[in-house]
């Protein structure tokens, strides 16, 4: 199998005077003029800045895109990463090795057989790695994190789909001296590892279980893929836990946050569960955040240097979601906790965060605004966990914005990558932020046509596709599939605390789709091709 990476896509440059704390913004859109999708922002040693996403390329299906820009905004390059043919090419996740070079992981091929590709591109932009890992099911293998060693070791986790079906947590490993080896974990009925990160004395992965319900799972492994000890966080409820993030520290301690129920479906609530594991897998701490009573959704975490800090959106007394966060000591003490409502008192959701060494917190996401669409919002907190800044970024034509990932540079400067609509399709869009100027949250631009919070991938997809949206259901909800003709072809139903569905698209012929989410009074709406 033969690829090639290439420069491609175009470029927009935008004015950026649309908040005085704003340094520079950047749009990127693909050839197709089709829905992207945002994966992840990351900055290197020099301050530059690479965002890797999702596109659609012209007559090669989904590609995957790396950009990189110079810190005043200036693109050095950009490359896609595109398969042969039409086969389907979405990012999972990415890195950055102390040389500069970029480790990209993504999935790779057409339906039923996806495989997991990952490829390296040095600072100036030329491929150096080309690696395909592909299971025994002849079925979907799919990343969902990459981490790089000081030594330019490779670690990608995800899930691989075995003969039976069953889904089993995903661990591939490279090096130059021994090359790619790959190696798949079952303990449940369908396990998947969601991130992965080098300690110092191996490798740490974590994910999701299940058997009757859910459970966290954290395996540490060796250099060369051997398992040392595997620990299973089952919460208090014996009811679905789901791990998102990994850190590890310096002494090689883990700590892994998720959402953990407190009773099994209908029943309970969810809460933001975090646990501590010693470097031989012991449980030091635990400690959950279970906000006002109702649902609360894990996002993400970041480990600093005498705290860890964790983020999720939770849902208020009023039915609204908030970004809520939560910065616990790194012997489990909580130091602070802070939840954020946009104006105008609509849905948060929050997406990422990173902490600065000073311990300042950084928590990105999507706030609604006055006309139901989404805006990037950034707030940051003190060490003491005091809010110092909230920025909102809206497009000129005040369309739909859901940021996904944030990163800071060597100055505090706060990047944020997520996508934007214009002109009828979603492009990644990338905001520099000057860290050193109070922000304000502000509301700009005149209403435009609204856009859509709910997002179907892939598309196009055959088989099976999930939904996910912007803000965690408050309540009971339902996602009707119609065809071109307005017909409903399906309808699933969707419980409360949940933030996407799996949808069977086994009865759809191939064709154009739309697919509607309806929550109360809300409603949401995105396009579906079937193959």
């Amino acid at each position: 199998m033969t690829r090639t990476v290439a420069a491609l896509f175009c470029l927009v440059v935008l004015s950026t005077a649309f908040a005085g704390d704003t340094l520079w913004t950047r749009r990127y859109a693909g050839p197709a003029a089709q829905d992207d999708e945002a994966c992840i922002v990351l900055v290197d040693s020099l301050d530059n800045v690479i965002i890797v996403g999702t596109v659609v390329g012209v007559g090669s299906g989904l590609d995957i895109a790396v950009v990189k820009y110079g810190p005043a905004g200036n693109q050095i390059w950009a490359r896609g990463i595109s398969g042969p043919g039409a086969s389907n090419d979405r990012a999972g996740g990415a890195c950055i090795a102390r040389d500069g070079t970029v480790y990209v992981s993504g999935s790779t091929g057409a339906f039923p057989d996806y495989n997991v590709l990952t490829v390296g591109i040095d600072a100036s932009g030329n491929e150096v790695l080309r690696e395909t890992y592909a299971g025994e099911g002849g079925q979907a293998d799919a990343p969902a994190a990459i981490a790089v060693s000081p030594t330019g070791a490779l670690a990608v986790a995800g899930y691989t789909t075995a003969l039976s079906g069953r889904k089993d947590a995903l661990l591939w490993l490279y090096d130059q001296e021994n090359g790619a080896r790959g190696f798949s974990f079952s303990r449940g009925i369908d396990d998947a590892a969601t991130d992965v990160k080098f300690g110092p004395t191996g490798i740490h992965m974590c994910g999701t279980s299940t058997m009757e319900h859910s459970d966290y799972f954290v395996r540490k492994l060796d250099l060369t893929g051997v398992v040392e000890w595997l620990q299973i966080y089952n919460g208090p409820g014996n009811a679905p836990d789901a791990a998102v993030g990994l850190a590890v520290d310096g002494d090689g301690n883990s700590y892994v946050t998720g959402t953990s129920a407190t009773a099994p479906p209908p029943g309970g609530t969810t809460h933001l569960a975090t646990v501590k594991l010693g470097p031989a897998g012991d449980t030091l701490w635990t400690r959950r955040y279970t906000g006002v009573g109702r649902p609360n959704e894990a996002a993400a975490l970041a480990l600093g240097a005498s705290a860890v800090a964790v983020t999720g959106t939770s849902t208020g007394t009023s039915g609204k979601t908030d970004y809520a966060t939560v910065v616990y000591s790194l012997s489990g003490t909580e130091l602070w906790s802070q939840r954020f409502d946009g104006p105008p008192g609509k849905d948060d959701a929050a997406k990422d965060v990173a902490m600065a060494p000073d311990g300042r917190v950084f928590v990105t996401g999507t706030s609604m605004g006055a006309n139901d669409r989404g805006d990037f919002i950034t707030v940051r907190y003190s060490a003491a966990g005091l809010q110092e800044y909230a920025a909102r970024y809206n497009s000129p034509a005040d369309n739909d914005e859901q940021a996904t990932s944030i990163a800071l540079d060597s100055r505090l400067n706060f990047i944020v990558l997520g996508n934007s609509f214009a002109a009828g399709n979603y492009d990644l869009m990338v905001v520099k932020y000057d860290s050193a100027v109070s922000g304000a949250v502000t509301e700009q631009g005149r209403p435009q046509p609204r856009g859509t919070a709910l997002t179907v991938g892939p598309c196009p997809a055959r088989g099976l596709a999930r939904a996910t949206w912007s803000s965690v259901l408050a309540g009971p909800a339902s996602l009707a599939v119609f065809d071109a003709a307005g017909t409903v072809r399906d309808r699933v139903a969707v419980a409360a605390g949940l933030a996407g569905t799996s949808l069977d698209l086994s009865g759809l012929v191939p064709g154009v789709y739309l697919v509607r989410l309806e929550a109360g009074a809300k409603s949401a709406a995105a396009k579906l091709i079937v193959e």
